[in-house]
């Protein structure tokens, strides 16, 4: 692919989750066209791609490219991430933008999670989307414990993406404005604890939330940008449910 100007090319990595660490770049074969630096875009959707950052978590990595056609240039992230899609964004070229690369990682050291019929695997654990249910938050929970799972529990950004891509693309009707997870302060007002027992180490609650003191449960809404809420317990939703794989 080679054009006089820049250009992002996205691959899809054959349509599932996978842990990515680097990437792999070279020019058009026997030319004077490379890419001479870049940036580097992930995420499992594919219009929802966040920068591979480092130390300056406010400023993507700028890495470094070929100085020929056909040497191979191996760029490791700071940190592994979880991606279903990769971009490659130059920021300097010779002559043309022209670009090779693969990805590295991504089946190393990593089985994907064994998810029964109807489960959606995504790094280690399995992830059931009740979409035509409509219950209370406690009738959620009663029921992903009938499954052998918990309401679900959101660790990082990756995994954020990942729930809210499913439910916004498994929901139907009104589900786009919210399904339960696993995360409420029913024990301790303001103390929000996920119903798994796992450690609070990520929130994506909307700006203003949470707000309300009798409002104890957290509901996860597609249309809001994968956004957290606040709500009454008692409010009817779909939930999501979380096991290991």
């Amino acid at each position: 692919m080679t054009t006089s100007i820049s250009i992002r090319l996205c691959v899809d990595l054959y349509g599932v989750t996978n842990i990515v660490s680097g990437v792999i770049i070279q020019g058009a074969p026997n030319t004077d066209e490379w890419v001479e630096s870049f940036k580097v875009r992930t995420g499992i959707q594919e219009c929802n791609l966040n920068y591979i950052v480092g130390a300056d978590i406010y400023n993507p990595v700028i890495f470094t490219g070929n100085y020929d056609s056909n040497t191979e240039v191996t760029n490791y992230f700071p940190q592994p991430v979880t991606a279903r899609f990769v971009r490659i964004e130059p920021t300097a070229w010779k002559v043309k933008t022209s670009l090779r690369f693969e990805v590295t990682g991504c089946f190393t050291n990593y089985q994907p999670p064994v998810c029964e019929t109807g489960w959606k695997g995504f790094g280690s654990y399995c992830y059931y989307f009740d979409d035509i249910a409509r219950v209370p938050y406690a009738e959620a929970e009663t029921a992903c414990q009938n499954l052998g799972a918990k309401l679900v529990s959101i660790h990082s950004q990756d995994e954020n993406d990942f729930v809210g891509y499913f439910a916004k693309h498994d929901g139907v009707g009104n589900s786009w404005f919210g399904w339960w997870i696993g995360l409420d302060d029913r024990t301790v007002t303001y103390s929000y604890q996920w119903v798994d027992g796992t450690s609070v180490d990520f929130l994506n609650w909307i700006a203003g939330e949470p707000n309300r003191s009798n409002e104890n449960c957290a509901k996860i809404a597609p249309k809001k940008g994968e956004q957290w809420y606040d709500v009454s317990c008692t409010l009817l939703y779909p939930y999501i449910c979380k096991k290991a794989g």
